[in-house]
This record gives structure tokens, sequence and C-alpha cells, in this order.
């Protein structure tokens, strides 16, 4: 499934039914889906022979072809999260994620849009950190997403920087310092910590 990501397709131990899990290479599950099993083909005769997110699924059994296919991760994306289940969303965005352009994007502004609208600032702060190696451009959008809710100081402290997090483009720093001008108190406190 992909260069990082792999497909597991696992049966029950009576033989009823198959799920296929896909997940990081490291383990993580990312998604679970039951698989429609039809006329001879049994859990235990099923091979899966082709598989990608988000494309049409192929599994082969002794005498049948299956073909399926799961949601798209985007829409799924989109549906946990209007069920607020962040947890799951997140973990999605991270693991499977890799190679959907813009679902962490999107995934992490959604999630934190909620937290800045109520005021909660430190959870919209603590959000942003649990994605892994966010892009420039969500960065340079939570920059501004906090800006317009007066909380760009909240955010600040948490933007990567060399040697503890990775360097970003000059950019990101930049916006971040340009909208920082309106509170010099904040902008000081972070030019000290900032490095050059």
């Amino acid at each position: 499934v992909g260069a990082k990501n792999l497909g597991v397709l696992t049966a029950d131990s009576a033989g009823s039914r198959a799920v296929l899990t896909l997940c990081g290479l490291g383990g993580e599950v990312f998604h679970s889906v039951e698989v429609p099993l039809l006329g001879s083909a049994f859990p235990s005769h099923v091979h899966l022979s082709s598989v990608a997110p988000h494309l049409p699924m192929y599994l082969t059994a002794p005498r049948d072809i299956l073909l399926f296919q799961i949601r798209d991760l985007l829409e799924y994306a989109l549906q946990l999260l209007e069920h607020g289940l962040h947890d799951e969303v997140i973990k999605l965005a991270d693991c499977g994620g890799e190679g959907i352009e813009g679902l962490r994007h999107i995934v992490c502004l959604k999630c934190i849009a909620p937290d800045l609208k109520a005021g909660n600032y430190e959870k919209a702060c603590g959000t942003v950190s649990r994605f892994r190696n966010l892009d420039a451009a969500t960065w340079q959008e939570c920059v501004v997403l906090f800006d317009r809710f007066r909380a760009l100081q909240h955010l600040v402290v948490n933007i990567p920087v060399p040697p503890q997090g990775v360097r970003l483009p000059p950019e990101v720093y930049d916006e971040a310092l340009q909208r920082l001008v309106a509170y010099p108190s904040h902008l000081v406190a972070m030019l000290s910590l900032w490095p050059q």
C-alpha cells in the first residue's frame, strides 16, 4: 500500500469474515474494513492481490476474483472529524496520509479550528504538536489561523526550530515574526528563543 504502508488481510477463527487492515510500517493501524465475501470465496482461501487505500482492490480465491474499493481516505477523515474522533483522524493522517496530498494539512486545520474558536489555545497547540512532520504550508496556515484568533504567542513556541526540531523554510518563521510585530513583548521573547 504505497511505499510506507502495509495491507494485511486476516480472517476470523470461524472463517466467516475477512478484514483488510491498512497500517504503517511500524504496525500502526490507520484503517480497517470488512471485505465483502460472496459465493465460494471463503476468508481462508482469499489472497490479497492488489491494494491501495484509494484505488480498487483485488482479492483472489480459487474460483473468483473479488473487486472492491474502500472509501477515499480524505472522505473518511472528514467523516471522523464530523463525529469528533480526533485521535483516530490524527492517526489516519499521520500513518496513512503520507501518499495523499493535503490530507495531513486539512486534518490539522480542521482539528484545531474548534479549539481556537472556543479559546482553548493550549489544546489547539497540543493538537498541532501531535502531528508528525507537518509541512511548511501547514505551519504557515497555522500561524495565520492562530493570529486570526489573537493566539499566535501560544503557537510560536511550538514551531520547530533547530537543533530540537526540523528547520522549516524561512517563510514560516518570517510570517510568524511579521505577525508578532503587533505584540512587541511576544516578539522579543520569540527572538530570544529562535536561532539566528
